[in-house]
């Protein structure tokens, strides 16, 4: 790891000698399309001359305004790897270190009220992308929402927000209701907010993956069926509903309701005066039917529950596979032949040489 780099106050702290280990950098999504995950680390330093001790004339923190500052970690391949700000430093005079605790740009948001009203029907992506704007947050990723954008315009689902001051709404839970309300997934990767609404799998992969191939696992995989996670019902209500929501009656969700009993998503209150207010049966059916499909395999004639699986790659697929990626396994023990999965959980450890991956079996158009 000769070439690392760890940015701090334009310092490099590791060219510098002053880091002791690279912690293990610790990104996820969400499955249930729920909370942003507070994605952070502690840096561990030393602290020879004094560079960390506040006051100090050596220290380059005296007289910075050194909280949330970003800290950078670049690897050795040149990828970034981490893009924090650091929200607390705590200095210990017994061992001489000092742990630098950092964390998401986001965090630095997390408590901000936010003010936004949609002036027209617009989709989830541009009401996500509307709010960061106008709160003042400029770390989010351009590609995940005009893709957002796409999907939802191509499938007439449209929506109003109404979030004003007596609303008393921070931008991350604005965030994480429109992420829930529109089937989307807002996360946080290295520093920006991405909002990706769910899909089926239309191509593109990373890496195609082996238990006994020269692409081979690390460990072979721990694999679990998300029965839990079923949804096969919903009810969502609209602009012009009157109180009565929206359910399943085309039957997407019919056989694996019968199935598996009925798991439903709870009930989105998105009609006229409430925060979020979709504009039509049309928006609501296409969310509740995403949820559906989202949840399982082969849902109009064997549903099935989605596949979770973790294991670990070597580190050197780290070029190819990250928190972004979908990738094919094959797994002859499953008779699986390139099934697709999307990545969930991503623990890279650069001392050890590892990846850890969870993944979520998708389906394909």
């Amino acid at each position: 790891m000769a070439n690392i780099q760890v940015l701090y106050l334009g310092q490099d702290l590791y060219k510098l000698g002053y880091v002791t280990d690279i912690p293990i950098i610790f990104e996820r999504k969400t499955f249930k399309r729920d909370k942003i995950g507070d994605n952070n680390f502690t840096l561990k330093c030393k602290n020879f001359d004094n560079l960390f001790s506040i006051g100090h004339p050596a220290s380059m923190l005296t007289g910075i305004d050194w909280m949330y500052q970003s800290l950078k970690i670049i690897n050795e391949d040149g990828i970034l790897i981490w893009n924090s700000i650091v929200s607390d430093i705590i200095q210990n005079q017994r061992d001489k270190t000092v742990s630098i605790k950092t964390n998401d740009i986001i965090f630095k948001k997390r408590n901000d009220i936010i003010e936004y009203e949609s002036s027209t029907w617009e989709t989830a992506g541009d009401a996500a992308k509307n709010i960061m704007i106008n709160s003042g947050f400029t770390n989010y990723n351009e590609k995940s929402i005009q893709d957002s954008i796409n999907l939802l315009t191509e499938n007439n689902c449209y929506l109003k927000c109404n979030f004003n001051k007596s609303s008393n709404i921070s931008l991350v839970k604005a965030l994480e209701d429109l992420g829930i309300k529109s089937c989307s997934d807002a996360y946080s990767h290295y520093g920006n907010i991405h909002f990706k609404h769910y899909h089926p799998y239309a191509g593109g992969v990373s890496l195609r993956l082996n238990v006994d191939r020269s692409t081979r696992l690390k460990t072979k995989p721990i694999i679990s069926y998300l029965e839990s996670q079923i949804i096969n019902q919903y009810s969502i209500d609209y602009e012009g509903s009157n109180g009565v929501s929206m359910t399943d009656t085309d039957n997407l969700g019919l056989i694996s309701r019968n199935k598996y009993t009925t798991h439903a998503l709870p009930t989105f209150n998105t009609g006229e005066k409430k925060q979020i207010i979709f504009k039509d049966s049309v928006s609501a059916k296409y969310i509740g039917e995403s949820y559906i499909n989202m949840t399982h395999h082969d849902i109009s004639t064997q549903p099935q529950p989605i596949i979770k699986i973790q294991f670990d790659v070597d580190i050197k697929f780290k070029n190819y596979i990250d928190l972004e990626n979908y990738f094919k396994l094959t797994l002859e023990d499953n008779a699986w032949d390139e099934k697709v999965f999307e990545i969930y959980e991503f623990k890279r450890n650069e001392k050890n040489r590892n990846i850890n991956i969870v993944a979520y079996e998708v389906n394909t158009v």
